[in-house]
Order: C-alpha cells, then sequence, then structure tokens
C-alpha cells in the first residue's frame, strides 16, 4: 500500500493531511506485516473536527499584510526586510549550502537530538519529494544564506516541512520575515486554502509551534489520532507507559507521549 511511508520506523500517511482515513484492523496489519521496519502506524484522521481532541495541525487560512500586525510585530519584519533578501532555491543549493545552518539550529533545540553528519544531510535532503519547494534567506551585504525553510505544496494547501535558521538570522528576526512572506506567496499570491505548520510535537524539541500561533495567528486543526504498533511492541508500551515521565531515553520518551495524545492524558 503506496499511501504510507517509513519515517523513522513509524508508517506515516503520505498523501494531504485532510484526505486521510480511519484504517481498518485488516489494513493495519497488512501494512504492518508488508513493513517489517516500522514498530507502529500513525493514523490521524477527521482533521479539522469541530471536537476539541489531544492532537491537531496547526493551520493558518488568512494571509495577514504587514498593517494587521502588532506595532512591534511590524518593527521584528521590517527590521529582517532590511537585512535580508528571500529567494526560491534549488534542491541541490540547500544540499550544497544548508548544512552549516542545520547544524546551528540544532543546536538551540530544548531537546537535544541526533544531528545528521553532511552525508547524512545531503542524503535526506535528496530524499525529499519532487513536489517539495525550497527558499533561504540571504544577508544583504555578505550574500551568505542564514535561514531556510522547505515546503510542500499541493492545490489545497502549502506544508511548512523543514525550518531551519542560524542564530545570528533568529537574533535578526529573519523567521519572522521568512514565514510572513512565505504566508503571502502561498496564501495570497498562489490562492491556496491554508498553510500547514505539522502536527503536534511529540518531541518539544522546539518553541516553533508554540512561536506561530502567538505571533503570525495560526491555529489548531484538531484530528482523532490512532497508533497500531507491531504485535512485539504493544505490551512494551503498555510496561513502559506509568514511567513515561521519568524515561530518560528521547526518542522512547516520544513513542509514549504519542501513546499518551492517543489516549487524551495529555
Amino acid at each position: 500500500m503506496s499511501d504510507y511511508y517509513l519515517y523513522k520506523h513509524s508508517l506515516n500517511y503520505s498523501g494531504p493531511l485532510y484526505k486521510e482515513q480511519k484504517l481498518d484492523e485488516k489494513t493495519c496489519s497488512s501494512l504492518l506485516h508488508d513493513n517489517k521496519e516500522a514498530f507502529f502506524i500513525r493514523n490521524v484522521y477527521d482533521f479539522d473536527t469541530p471536537q476539541k481532541t489531544h492532537f491537531w495541525y496547526l493551520i493558518k487560512e488568512d494571509a495577514d499584510l504587514l498593517e494587521n500586525y502588532s506595532y512591534q510585530m511590524r518593527r521584528h519584519i521590517k527590521k529582517a526586510m532590511s537585512q535580508y533578501t528571500i529567494k526560491k532555491i534549488s534542491k541541490s543549493y540547500i544540499q550544497k549550502n544548508g548544512y552549516d545552518v542545520y547544524c546551528s539550529a540544532s543546536k538551540n533545540y530544548k531537546v537535544k537530538s541526533d544531528v545528521l553528519s553532511k552525508h547524512e544531510f545531503e542524503k535526506d535532503i535528496e530524499n525529499k519529494s519532487d513536489s517539495c519547494e525550497y527558499w533561504a534567506a540571504f544577508e544583504k551585504t555578505s550574500d551568505v544564506m542564514e535561514a531556510y525553510m522547505i515546503t510542500k505544496p499541493d492545490d489545497l494547501c502549502c506544508e511548512y516541512m523543514v525550518q531551519k535558521a542560524t542564530q545570528k538570522a533568529r537574533l535578526n528576526y529573519c523567521c519572522y520575515y521568512l514565514i510572513y512572506q512565505l504566508n503571502l506567496y502561498y496564501l495570497k499570491d498562489m490562492n491556496l486554502s491554508f498553510v500547514n505548520a505539522g502536527a503536534r510535537s511529540v518531541t518539544n524539541h522546539s518553541n516553533v509551534q508554540n512561536f506561530l500561533e502567538e505571533k503570525f495567528n495560526f491555529r489548531k486543526a484538531y484530528c482523532q489520532l490512532n497508533v497500531v504498533y507491531q504485535w512485539w511492541l504493544k505490551p512494551i508500551v503498555n510496561v513502559l507507559f506509568p514511567f513515561r515521565k521519568i524515561i530518560p531515553n528521547n526518542k522512547i520518551k516520544a513513542l509514549l507521549n504519542l501513546e499518551a495524545m492517543k489516549r487524551g492524558l495529555i
């Protein structure tokens, strides 16, 4: 079944987020049987349900013009405008020039995770979908790339897949300008229905979703979540679950956080 792809031992839906349907038991069994490297399936359905749930995507439907923001936000965006130029770039440019930005961004995560080697980074970019688009912010004086975003548009929406910025770019509010510009491009120029900044984080490794909600008026589009495990993993999750708050391993903690969201506990 080609609708699901393997990502860090998880089977995730590969199509537009609003098209994912609830999987029945037979389909889940077949998927897990055919994908031995998968530990579980993450099945997210009923996109943007009126019911408030414990799992969501963060979306924005309207392109706010500069005058719609607060005085402080306008100052931040204008400061970045004066210092950076935003350009649409190629996949190969990110592969060759994006690693330093990636490493700088990784140092500032609240939860430390494994940092890819340069070869792994280049391979990761190479494996991105052909429908992805690449954007970068260049410092005007040096023409050095200080931030980048990877997006994936379709006929209805655009997913903001990856956002990375150096410490210098963050201090100069470059991310404010980059997000502002991409919101205008996809929601106003391309006339898409909404942009999507990803699903609820299970690692809380950065504050980017809180930032988008508070500063750029993104909202939670609630969904239903089901997690279906390989036969051998389910009893392990049940045994470890009561200890999820004290387990030091970040990967195990992330899985148990996902289970807690499924159960409606966090």
